[in-house]
């Protein structure tokens, strides 16, 4: 993975770069990023340019033995660490049981999220994690030399997965590393890592992809016209991800907002019986599709409220959702927009913590009922 392969950071690229010619390696980095930036790649692409032996000056080779590796995911002195969860057959599973199943994930998709990642491993509503067992092998695998004699890397890929126990295991080692020796976490939520953790890291802020990069490369890579790549763009909010997943799916802009609207609808008028089908089908979603329900909801109601009392050029969705909510809108006021999107938040967090789903959005969808049956503006129609 060179750094000519990822979509924008130019400054950030050059700041590597640099960091690397002046012999500025710190032994421990926090690259964070939200879902889709690249933050991962741009990982990989820096530890690639400390080991490429013909370096550039603004980038690896790409030709190296080195970089050869580097580029199928094989560098043996690299180990990438990862959430994973039980599966039959593997009761204490570790990073090394699915490298496998890993380099063919980042092969095909290199801006994979982690609900795309808990696809790949096919475990239904488990919640992958980075246990004790996988800090003792970080540990044991430290210990071993580097093969190729230079540095030997950990990438670990979301270190809020870390539980408590594995993250107190590796706390001597990020402090005190073996020589040559670079830990480079990538995260997308600062606030979940435990501070033992963080603290003992060098920030690298990644920055969202910038709209006008993200355009031109949904336009040239999926022939799509400029108007349709811009609002692409202007949804996925710098996420190449989610934007190749907008650009593959014809119906994407028409009706992302679609079945939160017919929950809303569900909830106003308060019908148990449909509640209760709703509640049973929400069940049977695995649970990352239910907390990137409840995510999207969030986000709509942020809409919402940009659309009543914010500034209508931030509003970040397409003309024909914009129609949609415009009816909606009226019912997410000022008395209750922050109770409605704490509620939203709380039962995402809840869900992460293997809630029972069927019971929490049938709670959820009777507080929202009261919250939207609030004194509302006379043209409100849901």
């Amino acid at each position: 993975m060179r750094f000519a392969d990822i979509i924008g950071h130019s400054e950030l690229k050059q700041q590597l770069i640099h960091s690397v010619l002046e012999n500025r390696i710190s032994h421990a980095q926090l690259f964070l990023g939200a879902e889709g930036t690249g933050a991962l790649l741009l990982a990989i692409a820096y530890a690639q340019f400390i080991s490429c032996t013909q370096k550039k000056k603004d980038d690896s080779c790409g030709e190296c033995n080195s970089c050869l590796k580097f580029s199928r995911f094989i560098h043996p002195d690299v180990h990438f660490s990862f959430p994973v969860s039980p599966v039959k057959g593997i009761t204490k599973p570790k990073s090394v049981d699915f490298i496998a199943e890993w380099r063919n994930a980042l092969t095909q998709n290199s801006y994979m999220s982690f609900l795309d990642w808990t696809q790949q491993l096919e475990i239904d509503n488990k919640q992958p994690q980075i246990s004790v067992d996988e800090s003792a092998d970080i540990i044991h695998t430290l210990s071993l030399k580097s093969v190729e004699g230079g540095y030997k890397y950990i990438i670990l890929w979301l270190p809020e997965k870390l539980n408590a126990s594995a993250a107190n295991k590796l706390l001597k080692s990020l402090e005190e590393p073996e020589p040559h020796t670079l830990f480079v976490l990538v995260s997308e939520n600062y606030e979940h890592i435990l501070s033992t953790i963080s603290s003992r890291t060098q920030l690298v802020q990644v920055s969202r992809i910038a709209e006008k990069e993200l355009t031109h490369v949904i336009e040239k890579n999926y022939e799509l016209s400029l108007s349709r790549a811009k609002n692409i763009s202007r949804l996925a909010e710098g996420n190449y991800n989610l934007a190749v997943k907008l650009a593959l799916k014809d119906d994407a802009l028409e009706n992302s907002t679609e079945p939160f609207l017919a929950w809303m609808r569900l909830c106003y008028s308060l019908n148990y019986k449909e509640l209760i089908l709703w509640t049973e089908k929400m069940q049977e979603k695995k649970r990352e599709g239910q907390k990137n329900f409840l995510a999207n909801a969030l986000d709509i109601c942020r809409e919402c409220v940009l659309m009543n009392y914010g500034d209508n050029s931030l509003v970040r969705i397409s003309e024909n959702e914009m129609d949609e909510l415009k009816r909606f809108s009226p019912f997410i006021t000022v008395n209750n927009a922050n109770q409605i999107m704490d509620k939203l938040s709380k039962a995402h967090y809840h869900i992460e913590r293997n809630a029972n789903p069927k019971i929490l959005f049938l709670a959820l969808s009777l507080e929202m009922n009261k919250l939207l049956t609030q004194k509302q503006t006379e043209n409100a129609t849901v």
